[in-house]
Order: structure tokens, then C-alpha cells, then sequence
């Protein structure tokens, strides 16, 4: 929008120069000769691209015969420099001088609006248009009024402001674009969108935004037809999805008694909290959720020893200060309803929110590393994170990473497999969620440091063929709608 706000801000003063041409009095005195000879010395020196000498010339012609179009030159050559506070003070003489001049309270409203202040430029519109029906720059306050309207997202506001500059003047070029440029913008203005574009479409064929207009257009139409698709797929599902949930997240029978009702509860509406479309092929492959007393208690003769110190824990830990663990040999989660503590007491775990999230994270790892081996994209079977793909995303974050953020970020850092697969776990979760990452936390500067291999992550989702079927069905319900 920046190169039609100045389009625009050009425009208008070219109108003031060629009206205040058209309105300057005969010269009677000495005085007015000057100030008329300096004033077209600074509309030349303006068009020579040189605005401070022309404001000079101007603030000249004040001394000498002071009046609105002066004034409002002077504003305008202060918006079009961007000193748009500046531009103020003479735009508020001239609006002094000749109140129901409409270009001086469209010139103030366009400042208002190119310092992101809305709220202003409105009350000083719906002000003056209270007042004044008619004027050569009727169209020009609807319009700007329009564009502040979209800037504070009332989008139907918006639309009535643009309208009512076409009004003015239907065939106007700038009100068009504007229009297009601000409704286009935010999926909230999307029935205002579809309202105008097809119009502008046809008005301006050739125009430079008219193939991102009609793709805009089509992936509204396709987003409409998804949302259709998503609310009957939540209607189909809704009778079974709690009958999957709890056999996915499972108390064994050896700990019946030991592990309390509400407890797993809070761990099934955890899995509830996650689109299916991450779980449930863990679920079909399957991985179950074992929700026990503590993690050591599930343990068998197949995994690591209940003493040895889990990676990335203090010295002196061992897995029983642990209270959630991906044993992806067994596709089993183990989430524990206790756990040691670092000062060695026991804890009970009150939101295992960010402890299932990471566990699920290792397990759909090994889940995609599985059906890239199926598939023949990688030559031996292990955890995605381990395949070329990731590997090289990984090593292009982690070279960028110097000095002492090596030590903030060291936990991905560790040698070996661990560093990629702690990684894979935590950015498993900006696949769905971005919301349950706290802004400026340790998790968000990992999303923003690592962000290649948050794109490989993303990207290998097509391997997951619950995933291919989503998509595939979206496409196939998208042309019932065309």
C-alpha cells in the first residue's frame, strides 16, 4: 500500500497546485506580486524534487500574503518528505482558514492514518462529513475513512466508507485499489472481499494485483469448502473419538488401584487437546499411553537400568525424577502420576501438558522415520530426525549459533543422535499448536533459531498418509462447492 498512498499524496497536490493556479487573485500590490512569483518558484523547485527550498519559498509567501492554499502546500510537501507530525500545525491553519475545504481535512485525515492513528482520522471525517455533502475531495475523505476503518479491522464499516467514495466517483483508480489492497489483506474481511474483487476483476483486467486477487479468491473458496469438511468430519467422528482417546491412554492391569481416576483423566483431555491427526496414527501404528504410578514402575528387562542418569539431568538424577518417557522400541509413552523431585521428594505431576507433548514428539519421530524407510527414502530404519533431510536442515540452524547462546541452546547441541531428536521432541509441537508456546520463552527462541528444521519437520507431514487422506479429501469436497 505504501506506493499508493504516495500515488495518491502526489496526486492531490497536483489538484492544489493547478486549483490555487486557477483561484490566485489579479496581482495589486507589490506584495502579492512577490508572493505570487514565489509561491510558482516553489511549486517549480517542488517539481525539481527539491521540497525544503520549496518550503522555504513557502514559508516566505506567509510573511506576505498568508492563506489556506499556502498552508496546505506546505502540509502536503511535509507528507510527501514523510515528516508527517510536521505536517500538522499548516494543515490546521488552512483547515482555520477555509473550513469546508475538503482537501485540507483529507490531507490531516491521510497523515492520521500513515501514523497508524485511526481513531483520529475518523472523528476528524465523520466530523466534517457530518457538516459538508459536497466537495472536491468528498471521495478522497470516504476513501481514507474506508482505509482507517480496515486499519482497526471493522471491515463493514470499511466497505460502506470505500462505497461511498465510489459514489463520488465510480471510475476512480485509487479508491479501487485501496479497497482490494485492505479487504484482501485479513481473513476477517473475507465476505467484504468476496463482495468487491470480482468488480475490480472485471474493471481492471490487466491491473498488477488482478492474478493475486483471483488466487486470493480461490483460496477463500477453498478454505470455506475445508471448514465445511472439518465441521462433518468433527460431527462423524465425535461418537468415537472418545472410545480411541481411551484406549490409546491406558492404565496397565499391574497398576489398577494405583493410579487415580482423575489423574488419568487430565491425561486423556491432554490427548483431546491435540488434533487427531497427530495421535491417532500413533494410536493405529501402535503406540499406547501408559499412565503409571511412577516411570521406573513400567519398566522391563528391555530398557535402561532404573539408575542410570537420563540425558540431558543434572548429575546424580536417574529416572526416577523423570515424569513422562518415549520408549519407542516398546511404542509405548509412559506418563507418570509421581516423580522424584531435585531435591529427592516426591512430586505429584499437576500438568503434563508439555511432559505428553514432548514424549509424543520422540514417539511420531520414530513413527515418520518408520514410513520413511517404508517408502525408500532413507536407507535404514530410524527416527526421522536422523535422516538426511533433517540432519542437513539441523546442521545449517546449529552452525549459525555462536558464543554464549551455544550454552543457552546446548541441550540440541549434545553430539550424536541426541542433540536431533531432543530437538525433533520440542518442535514437535508447532505443528498444531503455536499457542501453547509463551512468547519470549526458551521454547520460542528455539522455534526462531531452528527454524530450517521446523521447515523439514512441516514438510515431512507428507510422508504421514493420515495426513495424504486429509488432504486428498479437502480437494475432492473443495470441487463439490465449485
Amino acid at each position: 500500500m505504501p506506493s499508493l498512498v504516495l500515488s495518491r499524496l502526489v496526486a492531490t497536490l497536483f489538484i492544489l497546485l493547478v486549483l490555487c493556479r486557477g483561484t490566485e487573485p489579479a496581482v495589486a500590490s507589490s506584495n502579492e506580486t512577490e508572493a505570487y512569483q514565489l509561491y510558482q518558484q516553489a511549486v517549480a523547485l517542488r517539481k525539481a524534487n527539491r521540497p525544503v527550498e520549496a518550503l522555504n519559498c513557502l514559508n516566505k509567501v506567509l510573511v506576505l500574503k498568508p492563506d489556506w492554499q499556502t498552508y496546505h502546500f506546505i502540509g502536503l510537501l511535509y507528507m510527501e518528505m514523510k515528516r508527517y507530525r510536521e505536517a500538522f500545525s499548516p494543515l490546521a491553519r488552512a483547515y482555520g482558514l477555509a473550513p469546508a475545504e475538503s482537501s485540507t481535512v483529507a490531507s490531516a485525515a491521510e497523515c492520521y492514518y500513515l501514523l497508524k492513528d485511526p481513531d483520529n482520522a475518523i472523528a476528524l471525517c465523520t466530523k466534517y462529513l457530518a457538516k459538508y455533502k459536497t466537495g472536491d475531495s468528498i471521495g478522497t475523505i470516504w476513501q481514507t475513512l474506508g482505509r482507517c476503518y480496515a486499519q482497526k479491522k471493522q471491515f463493514a464499516q470499511s466497505l460502506d466508507a470505500f462505497r461511498n467514495s465510489l459514489k463520488a466517483d465510480p471510475t476512480d483508480d485509487f479508491t479501487w485499489q485501496a479497497m482490494c489492497g485492505d479487504l484482501s489483506s485479513d481473513d476477517a474481511a473475507a465476505p467484504q472481499f468476496k463482495s468487491v474483487a470480482p468488480e475490480f476483476l472485471k474493471r481492471f483486467p490487466n491491473d498488477s494485483n488482478a492474478q493475486y486477487y483471483k488466487a486470493r479468491l480461490q483460496a477463500l473458496d477453498y478454505s470455506q469448502a475445508r471448514n465445511r469438511f472439518e465441521d462433518e468430519a468433527v460431527a462423524r467422528s465425535k461418537a468415537n473419538h472418545q472410545d480411541n482417546v481411551d484406549a490409546f491412554v491406558i492404565v496397565p492391569p499391574q497398576f489398577g488401584g494405583r493410579v487415580s481416576p482423575r489423574f488419568l483423566a487430565i491425561v486423556r483431555q491432554t490427548v483431546h487437546g491435540i488434533p487427531k491427526t497427530i495421535w491417532e496414527p500413533l494410536y493405529a501404528y501402535g503406540y499406547r499411553v501408559h499412565v503409571v504410578p511412577h516411570v521406573v514402575d513400567d519398566f522391563t528387562d528391555r530398557d535402561c537400568n532404573p539408575e542410570d542418569q537420563p540425558r540431558g539431568y543434572k548429575k546424580g538424577a536417574t529416572y526416577k525424577n523423570v515424569p513422562a518417557l518415549a520408549m519407542p522400541h516398546r511404542k509405548v509413552l509412559i506418563v507418570a502420576q509421581n516423580y522424584l523431585n531435585d531435591e529427592g521428594k516426591e512430586e505429584t505431576m499437576k500438568d503434563p501438558d508439555h511432559a505428553m507433548c514432548h514424549e509424543l514428539g520422540h514417539a511420531y519421530d520414530e513413527y515418520l522415520g518408520f514410513l520413511s524407510k517404508k517408502m525408500n527414502l532413507s536407507e535404514k530404519y530410524d527416527g526421522f530426525s536422523q535422516s538426511k533431510a533433517f540432519a542437513a536442515a539441523y546442521e545449517s540452524d546449529a552452525k549459525k549459533i555462536a558464543g554464549k547462546e551455544r550454552e543457552t541452546f546446548s541441550y540440541y547441541l549434545q553430539s550424536g543422535k541426541a542433540g536431533q531428536e531432543e530437538l525433533f521432541a520440542n518442535l514437535f509441537v508447532f505443528l498444531w499448536d503455536n499457542q501453547l508456546v509463551e512468547p519470549g520463552s526458551h521454547d520460542d527462541m528455539t522455534r526462531a533459531k531452528f527454524s530450517n528444521a521446523l521447515k523439514s519437520i512441516s514438510e515431512a507431514r507428507s510422508l504421514d498418509p493420515e495426513y495424504i487422506r486429509l488432504r486428498d479429501l479437502y480437494d475432492s469436497h473443495v470441487k463439490q462447492y465449485k
